[in-house]
């Protein structure tokens, strides 16, 4: 399950997508760049890479996948 679609664009004007994965014992961030076409409620299948913990600039981030197609990642709707 999904939840918390956020399309964003960077300071730098980079657009990008970060929503939670949902189990509901167990949530996880997923991240990756540009604006994905996916919803609320959603069922996803996401390849990625997974960061127990990542900095990036002053941000530090946990507990997340990087499915940016730059980082060889996806995330499509399940069929």
């Amino acid at each position: 399950m999904q939840q918390s679609n956020i399309k964003k664009t960077s300071r730098a004007g980079n657009p990008y997508t970060t929503f939670k994965l949902d189990s509901g014992s167990k949530q996880i961030t997923v991240f990756s760049y540009g604006h994905l076409s996916v919803e609320e409620d959603d069922q996803v299948v996401v390849v990625g890479k997974f960061y127990k913990e990542r900095r990036v600039g002053r941000s530090t981030f946990k507990n997340e996948i990087d499915a940016s197609p730059k980082e060889g990642g996806s995330v499509r709707k399940k069929q």
